[in-house]
């Protein structure tokens, strides 16, 4: 099998979540509407291949009215951190808490993510279980997010969403052989480039409070430079979750290609050329596997629900 050749690993099917049935036809309640909340989300290939972490909210309950599912009941006591083995057995809780935007370092060492109160946390992994003792925030104002692993380590990107004159939004960088963390330019998603250890990012262009252009640049550390890679002409927007693959050849983001189509997993070249578009069913959020060879994805079916540990689904080569 060439690298060129993807594959991908289909874990999560997701459904709609609405009211109870009496209380419709007593009128009490306005009829089911789709909600998004998602039983998982956020999921993190580890760098060993062998486990994936992920967001988990327990579906406890599940109600059908007329053949068609329309309510979910959660079991919000067992929210938290999961752990699964890659090739779907044992399905475990790990953390009682979720972990926002969560990161692996090159290693596996260590997980970044954002907390609770919105800042940039890291937490020792040895393979089986987190310690918890010896979490370190290394952000500490602002809401930041969408932490990256530089791919030396010695350096995480993130993301500050909250502007102010003393805190600019866009693309912050943590070192730890300082330590400190600096702003580096405005923009989101950052993805490190693992052949030149440089930064990939989004920039939006907007015209009457309107998104009409997403570029893709790429920041030169060494230089404190952007050069243009590609602009996503309307209908692409939305984007989010750009990554760079394994092995470096290649970007990936989720987006929106047109109305009614909602979020699919796409992929380019780093040059920006070469737009390839993977999935159809949606896709909420995803994670490379280390081999480059398979994406493991949130997938959203309005349908069934299922919850299949793999699909080896070969996509069209290039």
């Amino acid at each position: 099998m060439k690298k060129s050749d993807c594959f991908f690993v289909v874990i999560f099917f997701l459904i709609v979540v609405s009211c109870k049935k009496n209380d419709i036809e007593n009128g009490l309640v306005a009829p089911p509407v789709p909600v998004t909340e998602s039983p998982y989300d956020d999921p993190v290939w580890h760098p060993s291949g062998n486990i994936i972490g992920f967001n988990h909210v327990p579906i406890q309950e599940i109600s059908y009215s007329n053949g068609k599912q329309y309510f979910w009941k959660f079991n919000r006591d067992s929210t938290g951190f999961w752990l699964i083995n890659s090739d779907g057995t044992n399905m475990r809780r790990v953390l009682p808490y979720r972990l926002n935007t969560p990161a692996w370092s090159p290693d596996g060492k260590w997980i970044a993510f954002s907390n609770n109160a919105r800042q940039i946390c890291i937490m020792p992994f040895d393979g089986e279980k987190f310690d918890t003792t010896a979490i370190q925030e290394i952000s500490d104002r602002g809401r930041n997010f969408f932490p990256v692993w530089s791919p030396d380590e010695k350096n995480i990107a993130f993301v500050q969403s909250n502007c102010s004159e003393v805190i600019p939004c866009g693309i912050w960088i943590y070192s730890f052989e300082t330590p400190k963390k600096d702003f580096l330019v405005l923009g989101t998603n950052p993805a490190w480039d693992k052949q030149s250890c440089d930064l990939f990012y989004f920039n939006s262009l907007f015209t009457n409070g309107k998104i009409i252009e997403v570029d893709i640049f790429k920041y030169i550390i060494e230089e404190k430079t952007s050069t243009f890679v590609t602009k996503l002409l309307f209908p692409y927007l939305n984007n989010r979750f750009l990554q760079s693959s394994p092995d470096g050849a290649y970007l990936s983001f989720i987006s929106i290609m047109e109305n009614g189509d909602g979020m699919q997993l796409f992929r380019m070249s780093t040059n920006g050329s070469n737009l390839t578009k993977f999935t159809s069913d949606g896709c909420a959020s995803y994670s490379w596997s280390p081999d480059g060879e398979k994406v493991v994805y949130v997938n959203f079916n309005d349908r069934y629900i299922d919850r299949t540990a793999v699909i080896n689904e070969k996509t069209p080569r290039e």
